[in-house]
């Protein structure tokens, strides 16, 4: 029971971190001017771990796709990856949400609550 709380509790936290990360990111492509690669590459190697560490695989194939488009300096092509990465994040907390339902239908709803902020 304790493996499973302690299980919750990660998935609820990367969550709130892929969002945030998400949120960020999305600040510093509004900030076209100037166009920052190396800030946009170092939040997306973070958010590119995060991802690996929950399996968010196509998450992390998005994440590797911008920087590399990143490293060509290729503003069209960071934007459509980004474009990928939302959509990719939409479906990765439509999982979430499922799996944080199904956890308060089979068991206590303490055990199982949405984490703030999404």
């Amino acid at each position: 029971m304790r493996c499973h709380k302690l299980e919750q509790h990660f998935v609820m936290f990367t969550c709130l971190v892929t969002s945030s990360f998400v949120g960020n990111l999305t600040t510093l492509c509004r900030d076209r001017n100037p166009r920052d690669f190396c800030r946009w590459d170092v939040n997306m190697q973070q958010l590119k771990g995060t991802c690996s560490s929950i399996g968010a695989c196509r998450m992390k194939n998005e994440c590797t796709s911008f920087r590399n488009r990143c490293g060509d300096e290729n503003v069209e092509g960071c934007m459509r990856s980004f474009q990928n990465l939302k959509r990719e994040h939409g479906v990765l907390r439509q999982k979430l949400e499922s799996y944080f339902q199904l956890l308060r239908q089979a068991g206590p709803a303490v055990t199982a609550t949405r984490p703030r902020g999404m």
